[in-house]
């Protein structure tokens, strides 16, 4: 009878193996067990800043691959297309004598003046994460 049947498990891994399970065998599942902070996607994203700073520190543009997954994080609105030409660029410049990385290329190309008054320029979003990697 449902609600009058408990398991008790000594470690929350058990407890999600077993509600797997359940839950495949069609058994209604609750569980009071508390969200895990680190599977909250906002916390993986704020750990991963917090590595590519600490990559930063020990070797300047030592986070550029980390740096390609932070740009597309939803709060800095980059459209994908625009990460991926900033990256093409990088990797051109990867064989030749101007070598560049991700961070040092967005900042190059953020504090560009506008060349016509056509130009628009880097993307606001582009923008906004040059401007937070520089703070």
């Amino acid at each position: 009878m449902p609600g009058r049947i408990a398991i008790i498990y000594k470690e929350n891994k058990y407890g999600e193996e077993l509600s797997r399970f359940l839950q495949l065998k069609k058994v209604p599942v609750y569980s009071k067990r508390s969200t895990d902070l680190f599977d909250i996607p906002l916390a993986q994203k704020i750990l991963l800043l917090l590595r590519y700073l600490a990559a930063e520190h020990d070797a300047p543009y030592g986070g550029d691959e980390m740096l390609f997954e932070i740009l597309h994080f939803d709060f800095f609105s980059i459209a994908p297309i625009e990460i991926a030409k900033l990256s093409v660029e990088v990797a051109d410049k990867q064989f030749s004598e101007q070598k560049t990385s991700i961070r040092r290329l967005l900042f190059e190309k953020a504090s560009r003046p506008a060349r016509d008054l056509f130009d628009t320029g880097l993307p606001e979003g582009l923008k906004k994460a040059s401007r937070a990697l520089k703070n």
